[in-house]
């Protein structure tokens, strides 16, 4: 049976033993990603996790402005 991925449009032979061959075979519009293209989307994830992950480790600092006083009114 063949199936085109989602995403880069490339067409595989499955055979009955693929893990997704059920799925394919009872629902004609499944979902289907090859394996290049969920490694690719598992690195970019990752990589944007990472990010992620130090922004919040070490916010940006807020710089705090004192209230009620007013460049010039100290007397």
């Amino acid at each position: 049976m063949d199936i085109r991925c989602n995403i880069c449009g490339s067409v595989k032979d499955i055979a009955p033993t693929h893990k997704d061959y059920q799925s394919v075979n009872k629902n004609p519009n499944f979902p289907y990603i090859c394996e290049y293209c969920g490694r690719k989307i598992q690195f970019e994830l990752q990589k944007a996790n990472d990010i992620y992950k130090s922004s919040t480790q070490n916010p940006p600092q807020a710089h705090h402005v004192r209230s009620g006083t007013a460049e010039g009114s100290e007397g």
